[in-house]
This record gives structure tokens, C-alpha cells and sequence, in this order.
């Protein structure tokens, strides 16, 4: 059954975007043919290899490759995630020096990790370079953090575009363009639903949040902000889904953005719930289609 219309809205979430390809692979497996995707940060690059070779089986196979190519998960997640008490002397020690040099640094420079190192694991991870070479159509959102609006892309410079789209606020460097400083699409719009509502008849919006919270080890002025924002996050978040059709929301596993290690077990989560839920997508779809076709 090829249903016709369906657009998919693919949420950022760094290293959750793993669940977004199960997600896929179920929609594929169960014959749910999307016509036309928007994404922002992760959901940018897992929707653009999507659009580019239609193909979840693929996607997985050259997200595997990268991560083997790319050792960006050892060397710096684990910096970003939460401290654990659980960690071993060293990783302290390693980790409390690192925190030094960030904060000694952050005030004279604009991010940690050069937007040529994203460029090129994005060029790996996507062949096509412009929009017009994909198979389907794709909006991607970037952030303007001088104008607090969103920016969509869809046409000409792929990878660029996937690139500001994933460029994280303090983290990946920002691009400079005129009197705009774009960063990663989910800071004004972290499950872009809206950029393709009126361009298909039915709209799926995937939702990878990091929805659990675990107790705070530390109650410090960093712990404290990064909850409030994360929390923030998630009631924006959470308002915007609800102008899909359908929700999918990938049990997240609590796991921060930086989580790559966690590859597999992401993609089996999203694999799970699509399947959960699968039954209840099929018998909304038509009946929301023939709507929209003005039948009863």
C-alpha cells in the first residue's frame, strides 16, 4: 500500500538521531512511502541520506563507517556528557582539566570544534551535493541567533546547509553570513513540523528528546542550567509535535547528544516503538487522506 502525501519531520537530538533510521526502516518495511522530509541537526543528515538514497538499510551501513572513520565519539562525547560518579580517577582528572581550559576559553572564542571537521564527516555521510541531486524532497532549518528566526534551505548548497543545521551553539562554529549567525536548526525550531505542513496532506513528526531525566549528581550553576534549558527545550518541543498527524517518540534511553556509543541501541528503539505503533499510523493515514481529498 503506497499511500501518496506524507511528509516526515525529523527532530535534532546529536547521537539520538540513530533512532530516526529505525524509525525509517520500519515506515520502508511496512511500504509507508514518505514524499517529502524536513529535518534539523541530526534529523538534517539522517533525512538528507534518507532523501538521497531512500534507503535505512544504507543510511545504518554508512553511519557505521563513519563512526569508524570519525573517532569524534571518543575524543570528545565524552567530555560533554554529565559526570558519573562511577568514572575512574583518571576520567575525573581528565575531565575537571578539560572543564578548566573550556571555561578559561569560552570567553575569548566562539566554539570548541571547527565547522570544517563537521563538513567533512557530513560530505562522507551525504554523496549528494545539492538539493536538486536527491530523490525526494528535503527542508532543512538553521538557527539566525541574531533574529531568533529559523532559515530554510531547500535548494542549492546541500552540505552547507546540513552543516549550519547541525552547527551546535558554543560547541561546532557558527557561519557568519551577513548580519546572520547561523547555528543548529533546533534551537528555534526543534521538531520542524511547520516547515512542511502545507506541503504534504499528512505529517509524521519524530521526537527524539532526551526525555528522562536522572537525579542531579550536582547541584552547581552548570547542572542547574543545562536541566532548566533541557526542560525548557522539551515543553517547545512537545508544542510543536502537535501540529503532526502523528508522533513517533523514540524511547531515548536518557542518553545526552554526544552519546554515539549508543548507536545500536538507539536504532532498536526506534525500531520498537514504530513497530508499537504502526498499526495505528495505517488506520490514521487513509482516513486523514481521503479528508484532505474531500472524500468521506
Amino acid at each position: 500500500m503506497n499511500l501518496p502525501n506524507i511528509g516526515i519531520a525529523l527532530g535534532g537530538g546529536g547521537a539520538r538521531g540513530a533512532a530516526h533510521i529505525g524509525v525509517l526502516q520500519v515506515l520502508q518495511e511496512e511500504n509507508i512511502e514518505i514524499d517529502i522530509i524536513s529535518g534539523v541537526s541530526a534529523g538534517s543528515v539522517i533525512g538528507a541520506m534518507y532523501a538521497h538514497k531512500k534507503d535505512p538499510a544504507w543510511i545504518e551501513s554508512r553511519l557505521r563507517k563513519a563512526l569508524d572513520k570519525y573517532p569524534f565519539r571518543n575524543k570528545y562525547g565524552k567530555y560533554f556528557r554529565s559526570s558519573s560518579s562511577k568514572k575512574s580517577f583518571f576520567l575525573k582528572t581528565s575531565g575537571f582539566i578539560f572543564n578548566h581550559i573550556f571555561n578559561t576559553l569560552k570567553l575569548h572564542k566562539n566554539s570548541i570544534i571547527k565547522k570544517k571537521h563537521l563538513e567533512d564527516v557530513i560530505s562522507f555521510l551525504v554523496p549528494s551535493r545539492t538539493f536538486q541531486e536527491l530523490k525526494i524532497p528535503i527542508k532543512i532549518g538553521a538557527s539566525d541567533l541574531n533574529s531568533g528566526e529559523t532559515v530554510v534551505y531547500e535548494d542549492g548548497d546541500l552540505i552547507t546547509a546540513i552543516v549550519q543545521s547541525c552547527s551546535i551553539p558554543g560547541i561546532i562554529e557558527p557561519t557568519i553570513k551577513g548580519e546572520k549567525i547561523l547555528v543548529d536548526g533546533g534551537v528555534t525550531s526543534p521538531i520542524p513540523v511547520s516547515m512542511i505542513k502545507e506541503d504534504c496532506m499528512f505529517t509524521i513528526a519524530v521526537d527524539i528528546s532526551q526525555s528522562q531525566f536522572s537525579n542531579l549528581e550536582k547541584i552547581n550553576m552548570l547542572e542547574l542550567k543545562g536541566r532548566a534549558d533541557l526542560i525548557t527545550s522539551n515543553e517547545l518541543k512537545l508544542n510543536l509535535s502537535k501540529k503532526a498527524n502523528f508522533v513517533i517518540r523514540p524511547n531515548t534511553l536518557g542518553l545526552h547528544w554526544s552519546s554515539f556509543h549508543k548507536f545500536e541501541s538507539l536504532i532498536l528503539e526506534g525500531k520498537n516503538v514504530t513497530n508499537s505503533s504502526i498499526i495505528n499510523l495505517k488506520n490514521l493515514l487513509p482516513k486523514k487522506i481521503n479528508n484532505y481529498s474531500g472524500k468521506e
